[in-house]
């Protein structure tokens, strides 16, 4: 995964009625660092649209919808 992709979060604690489940984000930013603390997987800012704005995910918990050309 890269900065421009899009994204859907997967392992949703309740998919039928989390807010995340129809939407699809994009990537931001590639952390390398997140609140001065090194991770050992990938950290990403992903931006959600603007009524729920930019989390940071971690990778494992992203699917790749597309991936930016």
């Amino acid at each position: 995964m890269k900065v421009g992709d899009l994204v859907r979060r997967i392992d949703l604690p309740d998919p039928d009625t989390h807010w995340l489940r129809p939407y699809v984000g994009v990537i931001t930013v590639e952390l390398k660092e997140f609140r001065g603390e090194s991770y050992d997987h990938r950290l990403f800012k992903v931006f959600w649209g603007e009524e729920y704005g930019t989390f940071v995910m971690p990778e494992h918990k992203l699917e790749l919808v597309s991936e930016n050309r």
